[in-house]
């Protein structure tokens, strides 16, 4: 008995068989761009370039970009620069940027589909530069917060709307800061929203 061909699929099929064929190719495309960067940073050889940055300036820019990309998505972002003055950090901006649209992507992920906001917040706290970014999404179970970190970990299959996530976003948004000799933390309450914070050292 031969097989049936693509050809014998209804009409009335074939595009919820090609949505399931797209969504699987994106997320196993992601997942193979995810792996590749997260075993280059466990060998640590991944490339590095960094720079003596001024923070507020590199906020500045990047709150900018993302705020005009998620304005597409009805996405409010709001930034706040606390600082009296720009003080400078060792950065590489392309990998800072990247572990920060991790976040973002994760607060998006599990925001609400309308009247998500995100908030952006640049201060200095001793020898660092603190970036709080606070989202007013349905916020993380205490049981769970604790695991955010991990890789392929997902707080609720059931609540991310991206259903090409990985589960290494967090977890790399972690390796890429703490390559900066910085530090990662979420603090959550469930119904009240999400806060990560950055805390980067002020370069000497």
């Amino acid at each position: 008995m031969s097989r049936p061909s693509y050809g014998d699929v209804p009409p009335e099929n074939k595009d919820k068989y090609l949505q399931i064929i797209h969504r699987n190719i994106i997320y196993v495309n992601r997942l193979i761009d995810d792996l590749f960067l997260f075993s280059k940073l466990d060998m640590q050889k991944l490339n590095f370039q960094f720079a003596s940055v001024p923070i507020g300036a590199f906020m500045a820019d990047l709150t900018e970009e993302f705020r005009l990309e998620l304005e597409e998505r009805q996405v409010r972002l709001e930034y706040t620069d606390m600082t009296e003055k720009d003080l400078p950090v060792r950065l590489d901006g392309k990998r800072m940027h990247q572990a920060i649209r991790n976040i973002i992507s994760n607060a998006l992920k599990y925001g609400p589909e309308e009247s998500l906001v995100i908030r952006a917040v640049l201060s200095i706290q001793g020898d660092s530069a603190c970036i709080e970014l606070s989202d007013n999404g349905p916020g993380i179970p205490a049981d769970k917060l604790p695991h955010i970190f991990e890789r392929f970990y997902r707080i609720d299959n059931e609540r991310t709307k991206d259903l090409a996530s990985t589960g290494l976003g967090l977890a790399i948004a972690r390796e890429l800061v703490e390559v900066h000799r910085g530090k990662i933390t979420a603090a959550s309450e469930e119904g009240k929203g999400t806060c990560f914070t950055i805390t980067l050292p002020l370069a000497g």
